[in-house]
């Protein structure tokens, strides 16, 4: 984990951050905000966007960049040797083929 954030942009580590402290600009957050007057996903339109919403998103756009996303992250764990474990723990192959 220390190689991992030591190895991580401020932009990341900075959307860590607002990741796990629930300030990500989802819809519900932006309605906080007063940024957007409607808290609906831009990809599929549902309504209150959040986090969870984001990662289940049945977009066809969404599901592909998560797919892409998904498998940066397995290069990655590959390239800086990450345990098998937790390599398939993060990433289980089951998840990659649906």
């Amino acid at each position: 984990m220390r190689k991992a954030r030591k190895e991580s942009t401020s932009n990341l580590k900075l959307h860590i951050t607002k990741w796990v402290s629930g300030e990500t600009a989802t819809g519900t957050v932006m309605v906080q905000r007063k940024q957007r007057k409607h808290s609906n996903c831009l990809m599929c339109h549902e309504p209150n966007e959040t986090t969870h919403h984001i990662l289940q998103c049945t977009s066809p756009s969404m599901q592909k960049l998560r797919a892409e996303l998904i498998q940066q992250l397995k290069i990655w764990m590959t390239t800086v040797q990450t345990h098998p474990e937790i390599s398939n723990f993060l990433v289980p192959t089951k998840r990659l083929s649906s």
